[in-house]
């Protein structure tokens, strides 16, 4: 029921956030600040999610997939968020 911030900080780490602050992960009760290990690589564009889960950029929907890449020493795998719904598919 609140706007999040799915934010790429280095290559190799990411946070959700709310209003510019790392929450807190229900799971771990730690901050939801997650480096990748193994020389894993994140790429592509922050991304809000409104109240209702739907992917926006700058308070607006998203119009376009998002895509995002992840890459490990020998393998890659496109990561697409869908417009509007957020539905997520990966392809290796």
């Amino acid at each position: 029921g609140r706007t999040l911030s799915f934010d790429i900080q280095t290559p190799a780490s990411y946070r959700v956030a709310n209003s510019g602050s790392t929450i807190t992960d229900p799971a771990t009760m730690e901050s939801f600040q997650i480096t990748l290990d193994n020389g894993v690589t994140l790429s592509g564009a922050d991304t809000d999610f409104d109240s209702l889960g739907r992917p926006a950029s700058a308070g607006t929907l998203i119009s376009a997939p998002r895509v995002f890449t992840v890459s490990g020493t020998s393998r890659t795998a496109t990561v697409t968020l869908s417009a509007v719904t957020g539905f997520v598919s990966v392809a290796p």
